[in-house]
């Protein structure tokens, strides 16, 4: 019981730590209660809007769908500090890549702690898209592909659910799979995109896209040499080494690997000097 409230008190805390201002301070506290409370939520077409202080006395304006996966994952990012690590990256990155940006929370984590970096998403769920477009558009100096990186250029099947947003995958497998809908989504090598694009070179990748990690790295070998970090959450036991033997053979030096929820765990790591 002291534990459960001492995580609404911490819940609450953060969400007047990071309003930008007493209507979002209000905002984000009402819905933290909403959602430990009694939530009845108004649905995917329902936006909830907030402003958020960054660390240079700016503003980045948000929005997350009124539904419990975004809730979920906006939680886990700004105040369960699953990302704390990258406010330690010095010196601060100018050119950030979003690898599974899903609603675009993630980009506003990262636009509130680096305020003048370039953010470039990737995203393939059409749903998750769409109201990453308008984070992206809000935060400036960002633009979002519709589409996901893997080791081929090529089109695959694709699970989805409104209900799981945080969790959709290229794996038939998924707890959800009987309410998932499968979709044919486009996939393509980074380093591709990065040519084509014209495309400037990462100083940060972050990356969750629930167990297609391994195939990512693969297709980014070239971009992840110019790579100076990379902060991304692994699904399983075997990807996870797996993981750790491509960034290590790439001259990485892990800086955090921590549990998460179950297998997961989320992995920063960096280039050794010299």
């Amino acid at each position: 019981m002291k534990a459960y409230f001492g995580r609404k008190i911490t819940l609450l805390k953060r969400s007047f730590e990071y309003g930008a201002n007493l209507r979002s301070k209000l905002a984000l506290a009402l819905l933290n209660f909403k959602w430990m409370i009694d939530h009845k939520a108004k649905g995917a077409n329902h936006l909830l809007r907030y402003e958020i202080k960054t660390t240079n006395g700016g503003v980045v304006r948000g929005a997350i769908r009124d539904i419990s996966s975004d809730w979920i994952i906006f939680r886990e990012i700004f105040f369960y500090d699953d990302y704390k690590s990258m406010g330690c990256i010095s010196p601060a990155p100018e050119v950030i890549y979003d690898i599974g940006a899903n609603a675009g929370i993630a980009a506003l984590y990262m636009r509130r702690l680096y305020p003048r970096a370039r953010i470039i998403g990737f995203e393939p769920s059409p749903a998750e898209q769409a109201i990453a477009e308008i984070n992206y558009a809000a935060i400036g100096d960002a633009k979002i592909y519709p589409f996901a990186i893997g080791d081929n250029c090529e089109v695959k099947t694709f699970y989805t659910s409104i209900n799981h947003a945080g969790g959709q995958s290229f794996d038939p497998g998924v707890s959800f799979v009987d309410e998932a809908t499968p979709i044919h989504v486009q996939v393509h090598r980074l380093d591709s995109i990065v040519k084509e694009e014209q495309l400037p070179a990462p100083d940060l990748i972050k990356m969750d896209i629930e167990g297609y990690e391994v195939q990512a790295l693969k297709g980014m070998s070239e971009t992840l040499a110019k790579a100076k970090h990379i902060l991304l959450e692994t699904h399983g036991e075997e990807l996870h080494a797996e993981v750790l033997r491509i960034l290590r053979d790439g001259g990485f030096e892990i800086i955090k690997d921590e549990p998460r929820t179950g297998p997961y765990r989320i992995l920063h790591a960096s280039k050794l000097a010299g």
